[in-house]
């Protein structure tokens, strides 16, 4: 996830593709100033701001929604690029992580020790502040 930019890996042939994200009127107009003018789906705006890496995303009447079921994978390179993901994630799980900054749009976290930073919708974690440790629990960042 970059911004409005989200990278899928469709579970069935392993490809990866970029689609844009609008969850209003006003980053839909921003997205067509960039001229972006394709792959741009609309997201309800709390699904949007609640999605992480690893979440999964099917396509319904034309947009894209958060899916919670247990999907089917065939494709062995689909496992491989799914099965390291999740290994990553799973070594956050349970770790602190610092609130380094905090803008109008985005909080970022560096882990404890100060290493990498990952960057967070500030709507998705509104009382987070700098200085908080937080940890990463089932995917979701928890003051500590």
């Amino acid at each position: 996830m970059q911004d409005e930019k989200i990278t899928l890996l469709n579970i069935k042939n392993g490809k990866e593709f970029d689609i844009y994200i609008s969850i209003s009127e006003e980053s839909l107009n921003s997205l067509h100033d960039q001229c972006i003018y394709s792959n741009i789906y609309e997201m309800n705006e709390n699904d949007f701001y609640n999605l992480d890496l690893g979440s999964k995303l099917i396509m319904k009447n034309g947009n894209y929604e958060v899916y919670n079921e247990e999907i089917d994978i065939k494709d062995d390179e689909v496992w491989y690029k799914l099965d390291e993901l999740y290994r990553n994630l799973k070594d956050d799980e349970n770790k602190n992580f610092v609130v380094k900054d905090v803008s109008d749009r985005k909080i970022y976290l560096t882990y404890e020790d100060g290493n990498g930073f990952i960057s967070r919708y500030k709507k998705a974690y509104p009382d987070f502040e700098v200085g908080d440790l937080v940890k990463r629990v089932n995917g979701k960042f928890i003051k500590e």
